[in-house]
């Protein structure tokens, strides 16, 4: 498809020196996106790359071997601001990998030649976009940034295979092994991401207590919980299956290293389960809704070991203008038997015991 007659496609012949890539999501999207630093790298190998990202998002990138300078900013402080930033690094184009409206309008106060992206909602940011959706979840995340990076003068991505994301967590190692205690973390643990960020479809808590029950018992390895503080309303953790709670108390750098070091890591398809699978941790990585733009294909996380179970339960026809039923009824079609069968394909464990 072609771009709309009122944008251009920038001119192929000149490369550019400086891109910005900017990603202004959270852990997941971040840690897919980030694929595109070493797309560039291998595309424009003299180029100089700034990778944006929110502040929260910054221990992710922030270890000495980024091959990238990190931006970091503050949604806070508005567009000018972000504008103000970019403006001194001084790009020659701004790839704006989701469309956002305080990163659209950064990118276009900031004076950048060639500004690309997904058409957003402020008239004039982009000058040139892409002709594809992504809500219809024809292709992977990091396809999708790819598809950016074809627009940009000099680059060609044909000949680029694999996706690897570009992920240096910095923190205190100190931290969680004092947390853990260092028996526990010299002997071996597995991370479990029992929860879901906002309204999106959950494994039932009883499901992964009983993964976690059987994979302890297998395998000798404690089980770890990551992610935020559960909510008054969320089922608790059952007492009769032993596992360090650490939700809640480590930060996100912290937590990427402690990802790191796991055995293995069991989540939804969520920010723990692409970190885990970007750091090289064998992961099991659950989707329960398989909506176009929720589902495997387009968010399948990037790493060397990874499985996916997928629910059988397709949203109905009704479903699809009532999602919160379709998450509901989804979350409940998952057993603790494929769920384990994954992780012991992972760890190299007979399978059905």
């Amino acid at each position: 498809m072609m771009p709309p007659a009122d944008i251009r496609p920038p001119a192929a012949e000149a490369s550019c020196r400086r891109v910005a890539l900017v990603r202004p999501d959270r852990i997941g999207d971040c840690v897919i996106g980030s694929v595109a630093v070493n797309d560039i790298r291998r595309a424009l190998p003299g180029a100089e790359i700034l990778w944006v990202v929110r502040k929260p998002m910054a221990p992710l990138f922030s270890g000495k071997d980024f091959p990238a300078k990190l931006l970091a900013y503050d949604e806070s402080a508005g567009p000018s601001a972000l504008a103000a930033q970019l403006r001194a690094f001084g790009p020659d184009a701004v790839v704006l990998l989701c469309p956002h409206p305080l990163t659209d309008a950064a990118a276009m106060m900031c004076g950048a030649p060639v500004r690309i992206g997904y058409r957003g909602t402020l008239k004039g940011a982009l000058t040139a976009v892409s002709g594809l959706d992504k809500e219809s979840g024809r292709m992977h995340e990091a396809e999708y940034a790819r598809d950016l990076l074809r627009l940009l003068p000099g680059v060609r991505t044909a000949h680029l295979a694999e996706f690897e994301p570009c992920v240096r967590p910095v923190a205190n190692d100190a931290l969680w092994r004092g947390l853990l205690g260092d028996a526990v973390a010299d002997k071996g643990f597995f991370v479990v991401h029992p929860g879901a960020h906002g309204a999106k479809a959950r494994v039932p808590v009883a499901v992964w207590a009983e993964v976690a029950y059987a994979l302890t018992r297998e395998t000798g390895y404690a089980a770890v919980l990551v992610g935020e503080t559960p909510s008054a309303t969320e089922p608790a953790w059952p007492a009769s299956v032993p596992a360090i709670d650490l939700r809640g108390r480590l930060e996100l750098g912290a937590t990427a290293r402690l990802l790191g070091a796991a055995k293995l890591c069991l989540s939804r398809d969520s920010g723990p389960a692409h970190l885990a699978a970007a750091l090289g941790t064998p992961t099991v990585c659950v989707f329960p809704d398989l909506s176009p733009c929720a589902g495997p294909v387009r968010w399948m996380p990037c790493g060397p070991s990874v499985r996916a179970v997928v629910t059988p339960a397709r949203p109905r026809w009704y479903e699809r203008w009532f999602p919160a039923l379709y998450r509901r009824r989804a979350g409940g079609t998952f057993s603790a038997a494929e769920i384990l069968d994954a992780a012991r394909g992972l760890l190299g464990l007979p399978a059905s015991r």
